[in-house]
């Protein structure tokens, strides 16, 4: 949580809260909705459920709107900016409390056994690592939500099963750990995303190809409103769309040969009964699936969320023309629009910590090359950001040795700082812990010595993510994404990041390598460069060494971190290949 300068206002964040709130919980139901009052209803249902059971259980409600929620019976509140619903599930998962994660939708309600049922399904010797269970209809007027598998018995899923034929993201349950490992939810998929639909689809296949263990219980049943001949034609397009998706990301030819033979069955038997309703699904779901592997998705920011502006922001944006910009979504949306041709408005949802302390160190470092604010506001679980558009494009990594001094020469001049020393700043007391946590062994006590090194240098005023994509050339040197920045860095840190990703999008080894050992790149007098910094030869192999630490220790806090695709730790095996040099 922090606090908007010069306001009273704050701003709830959760990536890494973790609030006890019901003790021992064994199982946390999250829930989705945008505003919706009949999640009332649903959470009653789960707390009916709860004592029916005897389980300690708790239950957030993840609350996309702009209205304030309700009471919701005990329930956890989550305030989150609407960003998909992937997003939202993945808000709640990190939230969660229990070792067992259970999702359930608004329009639901779960019946007495539920939550019996689904602690018997993960206690048995199979030890899934999810359940699913069924939807029923709540009446018997219309059509059922899904395909509805009443009886039956407890069955574990075979590894070749499509992902779609697993079961309902309406009632699904997962172990914590397990879905943390595989990266939660993909914010690309699920409804409110470029996607439509198929969030689910898309974890139960990584799941799959993990080698974990899902199933199938009868006693978990949830209830759903009965839909009519109208609402399953609707959602024939997107459910094709997002499984095409799915399958495109994927990059798998058998299971769109496998989706397409029952796109062929579903319009032959329709076609041999005449039966003209089953036809124009099929049609629609063909329709879907095509679109989705012939094309592809163009991703842009929502224009819907610009309702949500602050007034500051808003002013501003009633009298010029606003064009949506791609998007980032991992782990958190940031989205961007043009505004008039000479903006950029930023959207940051669920902002760090000390994201309003960055802004106002950005406004006092004001000089040429850094945007210039113009606005700027909050909103729950979002800041946004006015700022002027930079001109220029960003640097060549082929032609590193021509722009790299210019570079250089820009994040020099913005030292000197404050004056104090590093250990007495913020950059200090949030980073050495992580870097001494991040190093094991007899490698801890190389890092302290090292952090002893850099913290009683001077400290100066540090971007933090000065890389080749964030620099942009014209007539001078401007320099985005003034998201994290400080006043009281090491000095050279911006200079390190920006060499060692100067020639591609991954670190480069082979310079961080050759520092190590004392020897500059043939395209840059890096030591030189450091020394004018304040790092004398002998503190850049303390400042490497600290330097790797904290890069690993945000990678480790990033892979923890749902919506990010899991990937190799490069930063973690170059602090223990290289630190025994630097030691």
């Amino acid at each position: 949580m922090f606090t908007l300068p010069g306001t009273d206002a704050q701003i709830v964040t959760d990536h890494a809260v973790k609030v006890s709130r019901v003790p021992d919980t064994q199982l946390s139901v999250v829930i989705c909705t945008l505003g919706e009052e009949r999640v009332a209803e649903t959470v009653e249902s789960v707390a009916d459920s709860a004592r029916a059971a005897d389980a300690d259980l708790e239950t957030i409600v993840v609350w996309q709107s702009a209205k304030p929620a309700p009471r919701l019976g005990g329930a956890v509140v989550l305030n989150v900016f609407p960003s998909g619903l992937a997003y939202a599930r993945n808000r709640g998962l990190v939230a969660a409390q229990g070792e067992l994660v259970a999702f359930v939708d608004d329009d639901e309600v779960v019946d007495p056994a539920w939550a019996r049922g689904l602690l018997d399904a993960f206690s048995r010797p199979e030890a899934p690592a999810g359940v699913f269970g069924p939807v029923a209809p709540r009446d018997e007027r219309g059509l059922p939500y899904g395909r509805y598998d009443g009886g039956g018995s407890f069955r574990t899923i075979e590894p070749r099963t499509p992902p779609w034929r697993v079961g309902s993201r309406g009632n699904m349950a997962f172990r914590r750990e397990a879905l943390l490992a595989v990266g939660g939810f993909d914010p690309l998929f699920g409804a409110g995303s470029v996607s439509r639909s198929a969030e689910e689809t898309e974890l139960i296949h990584r799941l799959l190809e993990s080698g974990r263990t899902l199933a199938w219980s009868p006693d978990p049943v949830v209830y759903h409103s009965a839909r009519t001949e109208a609402d399953r034609l609707t959602s024939r397009y997107p459910h094709a769309y997002g499984l095409g998706k799915v399958i495109r990301r994927h990059r798998s030819p058998v299971l769109a040969a496998r989706y397409g033979s029952e796109i062929a069955r579903a319009l032959t038997s329709g076609a041999r009964a005449r039966d003209g309703g089953r036809l124009r699904e099929a049609r629609a779901t063909l329709h879907g699936f095509g679109s989705a592997l012939a094309f592809r998705a163009s991703v842009v920011s929502p224009l819907a969320v610009l309702e949500r502006a602050p007034e500051s922001v808003a002013a501003v944006l009633e009298r010029a023309a606003v064009e949506p910009m791609e998007p980032s979504f991992r782990p958190d949306p940031h989205f961007l629009y043009r505004v008039g041709g000479d903006r950029i408005l930023h959207v940051y949802v669920n902002p760090s910590a000390r994201f309003g302390a960055g802004l106002a160190v950005r406004n006092r470092l004001a000089r040429p090359g850094i945007p210039r604010v113009i606005a700027a506001g909050e909103d729950v679980d979002a800041y946004w950001v006015l700022e002027e558009l930079l001109a220029g494009r960003p640097p060549r990594p082929d032609r590193v040795a021509e722009w790299f001094p210019r570079v250089a020469e820009w994040v020099l001049a913005l030292g000197p700082g404050t004056g104090v020393a590093v250990r007495e700043g913020a950059w200090w007391a949030g980073e050495s812990p992580r870097a001494l946590a991040a190093a094991s062994g007899s490698l801890r006590a190389a890092v302290e010595t090292a952090l002893e090194a850099v913290g009683a240098l001077r400290a100066q005023p540090v971007h933090g993510d000065v890389q080749r994509k964030n620099v942009l050339l014209d007539d001078t040197v401007g320099v985005i994404d003034w998201e994290d920045p400080l006043e009281d860095g090491p000095p050279g840190l911006d200079l390190l990041f920006l060499a060692a990703m100067a020639r591609g999008d991954t670190p480069d080894v082979e310079l961080l390598r050759e520092l190590a050992r004392g020897r500059d790149p043939d395209w840059a007098p890096l030591r030189a460069l450091l020394r004018t910094a304040g790092v004398g030869d002998d503190l850049v192999r303390p400042l490497l060494l600290v330097v790797l630490a904290v890069w690993a220790a945000n990678e480790a806090a990033r892979a923890g971190l749902p919506g990010l695709p899991r990937a190799d730790p490069i930063y973690r095996r170059l602090l223990h290949e290289l630190g025994p040099e630097l030691a």
